[in-house]
């Protein structure tokens, strides 16, 4: 069988499902963020989600950067 997706390997074949479940799709200032959730109330950004180039360009959303959950809808 033959998988073809432009999801990252280390997403569909987890070492570990304790790794998976710190994932989560949130919101961040309407822009769609794949989170690991982190201690207290911050999360690190994964990957941007959205469809918007300008999204992409934003060092707000760079992949690493740490956010506060509070912002998050």
């Amino acid at each position: 069988m033959i998988l073809y997706t432009m999801v990252p390997q280390e997403l569909i074949f987890q070492p570990d499902m304790s790794e998976f479940d710190k994932l989560m799709e949130v919101t961040y200032d309407g822009v769609p963020l794949l989170v690991e959730m982190g201690e207290k109330n911050s999360c690190r950004i994964i990957r941007v989600l959205s469809s918007d180039p300008a999204h992409y360009l934003d060092p707000k959303y760079l992949p690493g950067n740490i956010i506060m959950t509070s912002h998050l809808s």
